[in-house]
């Protein structure tokens, strides 16, 4: 069994349990960076101006992919909170039937989002105003993208299906078979080799989405199979309006909220354009942001234990304790992050020139990250906020602070300072970071606010039984 107990959950050493907890989900997250940055690593070696136009294809195509997807993400949120309460209050019948719920719920929407995202691309590329060449590219891209999005949400599903039960391990296993394979495809569908015609950019896509379907279907697999502790059952994906609703209801504000994060990084995409030499300065930011997402697996790790943590507490209605995680989550994420930041910033130039050989892309991508790093560990405390929220269901705040973060701070400052008063890239950078230190404060003053300590499974079933589904273990219906 790969789980975390219930018992060491709600009673063991804190510090101990969020980084068993976390550590796998860090390795997971790391592995999902690794897609994009396979990608990256593969398209910027196709030299010269070919490699460079790629880079900057596929960073303004992620945030258009990222605002449809975020659909999948709220609703994973949403079975988080649900599995993991059920799981801390007993309810194992319970927490097996919301997985079903959460699952069938991805593959309706999904489906709905994937129309959406292919036919729209050409016009969600074109607000963008970019080059023509690379416009076409990224939409080509995103449409082969948005084809493989139901195995995408399954993935994505399945993966928080079972950490909310406390496995960590299972999905990193399945997620590092999946990039094992995306890596190998990348550079046979880039640059064509043996049988492997020469796609570019469209090889990339492509190489994702076998992958990312390979992930789905072993992920559900291994929950119908009912070996890791939680176990669907074919009955339990039948929607149930009431429990559609519920799962809505919970993941829709953690959908917008990550809606406007990806808008707030499709804007600034858009703000980037407007300098001179943009090319440059997306391909600079591309590579930066991948380097500055590897230091965020610390913190992702670190915030899904604790959502976890929170909210398998919540079930058992221990609010002390779930206090302690928070405040253990916040401490400890600052601290890592404030010590990654200063290596980060020792070793900038060499990190970016591991992606591109082209010196005006290095020193730009330095200098992103020289200003980038002040506010990272700023951003580890926002997000084990965001973290709390999630894993005690109430997404609301979520959404304000993401939306304050980008929205209300990110792209005006980032307007003003690189483009209004003429900083150019640099003031897009200081924008960045002045916002992720401000919204440190926006989250704990939602925080104090004590919203996260009301349970959202259904109270009626509290009282009643508590054991395991008695056909668990049975044959299948």
């Amino acid at each position: 069994m790969s789980e975390v107990s219930k018992e060491r959950i709600l009673k063991g050493p804190i510090a101990r349990t969020l980084f068993t907890l976390g550590w796998p989900v860090m390795l997971t997250q790391f592995l999902h960076m690794a897609y994009s940055l396979a990608d990256t690593f593969w398209l910027g070696h196709l030299g010269g101006d070919e490699g460079m136009r790629a880079v900057a294809t596929i960073q303004i195509s992620w945030p258009a992919i990222m605002v449809l997807l975020s659909l999948g993400v709220g609703l994973g949120m949403a079975g988080v909170a649900l599995i993991s309460q059920y799981k801390g209050a007993d309810m194992t019948r319970e927490a097996n039937k919301s997985a079903g719920q959460v699952i069938s719920s991805m593959l309706i929407f999904s489906s709905i989002v994937a129309v959406i995202g292919y036919f729209s691309s050409p016009f969600i590329i074109g607000l963008l105003e970019v080059d023509e060449e690379i416009a076409q590219g990224a939409i080509l891209y995103i449409r082969i993208i948005f084809l493989g999005l139901p195995l995408e949400f399954i993935a994505f599903g399945t993966e928080s299906i079972f950490r909310a039960y406390g496995d960590t391990i299972t999905p990193m296993k399945v997620i590092g078979v999946a990039v094992i394979f995306n890596m190998v495809l990348d550079p046979l569908m880039i640059f064509g080799v043996s049988i492997f015609p020469k796609m570019g950019i469209m090889g990339a896509a492509v190489a994702t989405l076998i992958s990312y379907g390979l992930a789905g279907f072993v992920g559900l697999y291994l929950l119908f199979s009912g070996r890791y502790g939680i176990r669907i059952r074919a009955r339990y994906l039948i929607p149930i309006k009431k429990e559609v609703v519920r799962i809505i209801e919970i993941g829709l504000p953690a959908s917008i909220a990550q809606a406007g994060l990806w808008i707030g990084f499709f804007l600034l995409m858009y703000v980037i354009a407007m300098l001179p030499d943009s090319t440059l300065i997306l391909a600079s930011y591309g590579i930066g942001d991948r380097i500055i997402s590897i230091v965020f697996v610390v913190i992702w790790g670190l915030g899904a234990a604790c959502a976890t943590m929170v909210g398998q507490t919540l079930g058992a209605d221990r609010i002390q304790r779930a206090r302690e995680v928070i405040r253990s989550t916040i401490l400890i994420s600052f601290s890592l992050l404030s010590l990654i930041s200063l290596t980060i910033y020792i070793f900038r130039y060499r990190a970016i020139a591991v992606f591109i050989d082209d010196p005006e892309v290095v020193k730009e991508g330095a200098l992103f990250l020289s200003i980038l790093v002040v506010g990272i560990p700023f951003f580890g405390i926002f997000h084990s906020v965001n973290s709390t929220f999630q894993g005690s269901g109430h997404n609301v705040p979520v959404m304000v602070a993401e939306i304050a973060r980008l929205l209300v701070l990110r792209l005006p400052l980032c307007y003003l300072l690189g483009v209004h008063l003429g900083w150019g890239p640099t003031g897009i950078w200081v924008g960045m970071a002045v916002s992720n230190l401000a919204a440190a404060f926006i989250g704990l003053a939602l925080l104090a606010t004590g919203i996260w300590k009301t349970r959202i499974i259904d109270e009626k079933h509290l009282a009643g039984e508590r054991d395991p589904d008695p056909g668990e273990n049975g044959p299948e219906i």
